[in-house]
């Protein structure tokens, strides 16, 4: 048999490219469902492996992976070894709908878990729902991906209703707190965090002042943070991806908006990396009154991620440090552990089944314990909150304000 090896978006090197090679060599002898044979099951995962988003697609994708390698040195699930095949989705729409279309229908993978960029990820869900593919998704979070429920859609990655009501139950646990501003993109990825957060500040009788728009890779943000300094908020909210959230912290500081006085306002943003968000201002000073919500269980280098990070860079040597790499780590250990219960003879209907099954799943990763049911394909709600000392150490809050000074 002659084997040619041609790139598929952006392949992996070492170990897992020579998975894969040995895996298109295999007899499909006792396959049991499309991306099943006797001793491999076949992945796909596609994200933004170039562009600007580029930080939320291979670093993602390499901490799954390599929960999945670590079970393939285990022996596999059942004698089963996991095999991956990947595709570039640039954070664009059509193409994380070529490349899931690429995964589905010419890679015949057995299930997909992949997904960044909720607008780009939401442009191929008639697709996936259509195949029947079961499809884990990474770190989009926008709720109509998993709600209503589509059969073989889930998350365990925080979802933007969630999101949002955690930033804004944070933003009113911290004392003295009654004008809120909020800055975000004017799109549904945005939307889908500011909307249950107007209604919790609505609930709780803080005032939003202001919502002003800074859209994608914004390079300037004068103009909302002079009209930021006018409405004199408490609390600053970002709903932006890092890029533009340094921009504004960058502007907020050279205007005055934030400052080293005590009345400076505290600013919350829709990411956890904190120390990468501090690299792109170029400014340590930001760091006061800045916290970041999240799903992950713990801050790089904390005891929590110890087990996480020990398996990423015994595949991965040579990866980032960055927090923001372990959001698809807590879904590979979904899959392993609804494959194990799904025993021998495999087959996406009971695949399915066990995801549906899974139950207070803990030990992955994640600040949130998981769990799916035939109503809710969404496992992971329960957000925590990271924050930065003055001497720049990342340090967990939990779901509320507290003052770490009295620690």
């Amino acid at each position: 048999m002659r084997i040619s090896l041609r790139p598929t978006g952006i392949g992996l090197l070492g170990k897992t490219a020579l998975i894969g090679l040995f895996a298109g060599a295999l007899p499909a002898g006792a396959m049991a469902e499309s991306g099943v044979t006797d001793t491999t099951i076949k992945i796909g995962l596609f994200g933004p492996l170039t562009g600007p988003a580029a930080i939320h697609g291979q670093p993602v994708n390499n901490g799954p992976i390599s929960v999945y390698m670590e079970q393939n040195e285990k022996g596999g699930v059942h004698g089963r070894k996991f095999v991956f095949v990947q595709e570039d989705s640039a954070c664009e729409a059509t193409k994380a709908l070529a490349a899931v279309k690429k995964l589905i229908h010419q890679d015949k993978v057995f299930m997909i878990h992949g997904g960044t960029c909720s607008t780009a990820v939401s442009a191929t869900t008639e697709e996936v729902v259509k195949s029947g593919v079961p499809h884990l998704l990474m770190a989009a979070t926008m709720d109509k991906l998993t709600a209503p429920v589509k059969k073989n859609i889930f998350t365990v990655q925080m979802t933007g209703s969630a999101d949002g009501r955690g930033m804004a139950r944070f933003a009113a646990s911290i004392p003295g707190v009654k004008k809120v501003a909020i800055v975000g993109r004017n799109n549904d990825w945005a939307e889908t965090k500011i909307q249950p957060m107007r209604q919790y500040f609505k609930e709780k009788g803080i005032e939003v002042v202001a919502r002003e728009t800074l859209e994608a890779n914004a390079s300037d943000a004068t103009a909302q943070a002079l009209k930021l300094k006018k409405v004199d908020p408490d609390v600053i909210i970002l709903v932006n991806y890092p890029t533009e959230s340094a921009t504004l912290l960058r502007d907020a500081w050279k205007y005055g908006l934030r400052s080293k006085s005590k009345d400076s306002p505290a600013v919350i943003v829709s990411t956890p990396d904190l120390l990468d968000l501090v690299e792109r201002v170029g400014n340590k000073e930001v760091l006061q009154d800045l916290y970041g919500i999240t799903v992950i269980a713990g801050p790089f280098g904390s005891p929590e991620m110890k087990k996480w990070e020990g398996i990423r860079y015994k595949h991965f040597p040579n990866d980032i440090k960055k927090s923001v790499a372990y959001q698809g780590v807590a879904g590979a250990t979904v899959v392993i552990e609804a494959l194990k219960r799904v025993g021998r003879d495999v087959t996406r209907e009971k695949f399915l089944a066990a995801m549906e099954g899974t139950k207070g799943l803990k030990d992955h990763g994640a600040a949130c314990s998981i769990s799916f049911s035939a109503s809710s394909h969404q496992g992971c709600n329960d957000p925590t909150v990271w924050t930065l000392t003055p001497d720049g150490k990342v340090v967990n809050l939990g779901p509320v304000w507290r003052d770490l000074s009295k620690n």
